[in-house]
């Protein structure tokens, strides 16, 4: 997310726009934001975490998702995660031509230096409102570090920081353990990347 618009939007402006539009915005308490595209450390480190995630994933019977999977929330935000997985029925709907998932389960968001923040805080306050919704794993673009937290009630979550390529997710919501390395392979944080 890059441009919030000076100007508040209802939800009927947002999907009217996305509708037609040939690039993806995301809509948060009124504003609208452009999608861009992001640097070669975040799309390497998005692709091997589809690639890394999703395999083992679907091997025990979920469905996932790559960022073309508009998330509705309860609270009316619309987002495009980095990576959406749920075991189960996926939950949709469609409004004006723009198809959400209702019910992920599982949400990955890579960091980047305009969106860390607000991934960590408000977009994840709007996540968590979602009844479903029970594991978010934040990825760092600049370094191997990332971040699970899991919900342990409605109100709570318990959160760990797996820093170095050495280290091992294990996600127990869901059975599986993804080490560091494997969401870093191909990252070469001493090229200029643009």
């Amino acid at each position: 997310m890059i441009d919030r618009q000076p100007a508040r939007f209802s939800v009927n402006d947002y999907l009217a726009l996305e509708s037609v539009s040939e690039f993806r915005h995301e809509y948060y308490q009124g504003y609208i934001f452009d999608m861009t595209g992001g640097k070669p450390p975040h799309a390497i480190i998005t692709s091997n975490a589809v690639r890394e995630l999703g395999y083992k994933l679907v091997r025990k019977g979920c469905t996932t998702f790559s960022s073309d999977m508009c998330v509705k929330t309860p609270t009316t935000t619309y987002a495009y995660p980095d990576f959406t997985a749920l075991c189960g029925k996926p939950l949709y709907i469609t409004e004006q031509r723009v198809t959400s998932l209702l019910n992920p389960q599982l949400i990955v968001e890579v960091l980047s230096p305009t969106t860390a923040k607000f991934d960590q805080t408000d977009k994840f306050d709007e996540y968590s409102s979602i009844p479903e919704f029970n594991t978010y794993l934040l990825i760092w673009q600049d370094r191997p570090l990332a971040e699970l937290r899991i919900r342990v009630n409605e109100d709570t979550w318990q959160t760990r920081r797996f820093e170095g390529l050495d280290a091992i997710i294990p996600i127990s919501t869901f059975d599986i353990e993804v080490p560091l390395t494997d969401l870093y392979i191909n990252v070469d944080w001493s090229e200029e990347s643009g």
